[in-house]
């Protein structure tokens, strides 16, 4: 029988189309379904017990459920034994979550520990180059220094070169005859001039007197 359109039809499935999908559910007589409940009651107790061991999916109890269900003429048993929830992870064990925690301590200490020594190795080589700099700096200034202060020697070496150069042409006359206290000097004669602190000196060499 087939219920269409509220009412029930007596229909031969031996006239179907062989290449129909479907499924003919005989029914059974009352006894027949209360012998295949008592069956199905015995599975599940059986099934529980299996089910609290582990042996036996929660899946499997919940399909034996709905059989159960269509067999006691229920309709649509998933609303009644739906799909179980999926299986919670197995708890991990404490003593490995510990071991795991100071692992990460440990990496945390020793991450924190370089980066600490790389702050280091940065300022101690920013002092080394600032170093380097003030050093080249403080040479650089030395050498300056001592070469204006050998300029400066030059120029007053120079200038009382031409000093002395300018008092030896104003003591010798034109003549090349140097007159001194009675002493007659030709300009023959060498003469040397030396400078110092309190004015020019000179020295005449090979002197001469006139008889």
């Amino acid at each position: 029988m087939e219920r269409i359109s509220g009412q029930w039809v007596d229909i031969d499935p031996r006239g179907w189309d062989n290449q129909f999908d479907v499924i003919v559910d005989v029914g059974l007589g009352s006894a027949n379904r209360d012998r295949q409940l008592g069956m199905y009651q015995a599975v599940i107790g059986q099934q529980a017990q299996m089910v609290g061991a582990g042996l036996v999916p929660p899946q499997a109890a919940v399909l034996l459920a709905r059989k159960m269900a269509g067999a006691a003429g229920l309709e649509d048993p998933e609303q009644y034994f739906p799909d179980p929830p999926p299986p919670q992870p197995p708890q991990p064990d404490p003593q490995i979550q510990a071991e795991q925690a100071k692992a990460q301590v440990q990496l945390q200490i020793e991450r924190e520990r370089m980066q600490m020594q790389t702050q280091v190795d940065v300022a101690r080589q920013q002092a080394e180059a600032e170093q380097q700099q003030m050093k080249a700096q403080a040479q650089m200034e030395l050498e300056r220094f001592k070469a204006e202060l050998q300029a400066q020697l030059e120029r007053e070496r120079m200038a009382m070169q031409q000093q002395t150069q300018l008092m030896l042409e104003r003591t010798v006359p034109a003549n090349g005859v140097l007159e001194r206290t009675g002493i007659t000097m030709t300009a023959t004669h060498t003469l040397m001039a030396y400078a110092s602190g309190t004015g020019i000196s000179v020295v005449v060499h090979g002197i001469e007197e006139d008889a």
